[in-house]
């Protein structure tokens, strides 16, 4: 038996409650707002947060097992069946019913070779609507075709994006995990995975699968390009040549771009998009933050997961019942197939920390709360920190830096912050590749230095211990620091 879900470490009562179920007896848990079912494959399985809710847990037999009159729990191990038998003994009638229309349930009985079938369930066919129904009917046998695979595939044996070769000439059928050890299939919920039989696996799917071919779609980004919601994103892509790059990077493989409307693009003021629109590396890197090489589908996710974009940037997709977000940032819901992958439209812009200026990257840090209340105090260092013309090294202190000054040393910060800040800031980008110990760096305040030193706990600047260091923004770079270095 194959098994895909790792089962968590329980307390002690929960796993008492498992024990009563019986021998062979796995979890399922249904979460009745989402209306879904999560098959776990385990026995001693802790009940997790579902978007937001908690699933109610059942028992069933684990696949291969049966229950008899006589015994507890499910002791009898069930005999295998060939494909065939095993999609009747699921309740997939419809597939039957397509398949032996098609010719293809004949080949199916007949089969010696494994192979693995992605089955729609009953609803799944019931559920067809529109195009996606013409090109059913129009296709049936070129359609089942595109569900099976030659060989057996199951889950466990996949790992982030896997591309499968169906027996549908030339089409391929994209398998995403997601975190909690759910999987999809071309953004379709595999609902019950590795169900064996003697001559292959049957994966049962809660939608049909239609063949990319068969759609009328365009690529991403020319997709993006003629649609009318995008025409700052599009203005972005045209005035770089990014097109060019995505193109020539990712022209035969799937990608996600998270599609910033045109009211996303208005939250953002004039002069910010301005800044932007006045450096071509800055629409680059912006552009670049809203692209991750997987394929997303947003409605698959039932818990956090961590995705990078094509920039190695980190980005965290989330969910909250039917809501789902990127960043914290709101998915409104539309997502749109492409040729070579999908759009997930959002409603505000992802803004990299590399388009951002030094001084948003203060402000955008809780650590850095008490540190950035003294720059308000000096609006001259904050035009200096928003300044796009020249670069900067910012070595900003902390908040546990703040709470050890007495009352009278932040008076004095406050009275002279101006200098304070001055003491702070190197007049060029300096990165902590190119520092050396007992190096000394003048400040942006006249006859202000800092010294470094190296040691095996880290770069320190004075007695000042850098904590984060070489985060990248658009006009310098930001180290947080333990300590202030220098009290006016």
């Amino acid at each position: 038996m194959y098994t895909t879900a790792n089962c968590e470490r329980l307390p002690e009562w929960h796993i008492q409650v498992a024990q009563q179920q019986g021998p062979n007896t796995c979890a399922v848990e249904e979460v009745q707002e989402l209306r879904r079912e999560l098959w776990t494959e385990c026995k001693y399985w802790l009940r997790r947060d579902v978007c937001g809710y908690q699933p109610v847990i059942r028992y069933v037999c684990c696949e291969g097992y049966t229950r008899n009159s006589t015994q507890f729990g499910c002791p009898q191990v069930k005999p295998l069946k060939n494909l065939w038998q095993t999609a009747r003994d699921l309740g997939a009638t419809d597939f039957m019913r397509y398949s032996l229309d098609s010719q293809i349930g004949f080949d199916l009985i007949q089969t010696h070779s494994p192979l693995t079938l992605f089955i729609p369930t009953n609803e799944a066919f019931r559920k067809l609507r529109g195009i996606s129904k013409r090109i059913f009917e129009a296709d049936i046998r070129g359609t089942l075709m595109y569900h099976i695979i030659a060989g057996r595939l199951p889950m466990g044996d996949t790992d982030g994006d896997h591309t499968l070769q169906t027996l549908l000439g030339g089409q391929t059928l994209q398998i995403t995990k997601y975190s909690k050890n759910v999987f999809y299939a071309n953004c379709l919920a595999i609902i019950h995975k590795n169900i064996i039989t003697t001559n292959g696996i049957i994966h049962l799917i809660d939608g049909v699968l239609i063949p990319s071919k068969n759609w009328p779609l365009k690529p991403v980004l020319n997709t993006v390009l003629n649609d009318s919601r995008f025409k700052q994103l599009s203005r972005y892509i045209n005035e770089t040549y990014f097109a060019d790059e995505m193109r020539e990077m990712y022209g035969n493989t799937d990608y996600t771009m998270f599609a910033p409307n045109d009211r996303a693009f208005r939250k953002l003021s004039p002069k910010y998009l301005n800044r932007i629109a006045s450096k071509p590396s800055l629409i680059t890197a912006l552009l670049r933050n809203h692209i991750t090489p997987h394929t997303i589908c947003p409605h698959a996710l039932i818990a956090d997961h961590t995705i990078k974009t094509i920039d190695g940037n980190d980005m965290i997709v989330s969910c909250n019942g039917n809501d789902r977000y990127i960043n914290g940032v709101h998915m409104n819901g539309q997502m749109l197939g492409a040729a070579n992958g999908v759009i997930n439209v959002v409603d505000e812009v992802l803004i990299p920390d590399s388009v951002k200026s030094l001084y948003e990257l203060v402000d955008k840090r809780q650590q850095l709360s008490s540190f950035k209340r003294t720059l308000d105090k000096c609006p001259e260092e904050v035009l200096v920190l928003e300044e796009s013309n020249r670069a900067y090294s910012l070595f900003a202190p902390n908040n546990y830096a703040f709470e050890k000054l007495k009352s009278y040393q932040l008076g004095n910060i406050l009275d002279n912050c101006r200098l304070f800040v001055e003491s702070h800031l190197i007049p060029y980008r300096l990165t902590t590749k190119s520092i050396t110990n007992n190096k000394t760096i003048y400040t942006l305040a006249k006859n202000r230095f800092i010294n470094c030193t190296i040691t095996a706990k880290g770069i320190s600047v004075n007695s000042a211990l850098i904590k984060e260091y070489d985060i990248e923004g658009a006009n310098g770079v930001l180290h947080i620091i333990d300590e202030v270095l220098i009290i006016p």
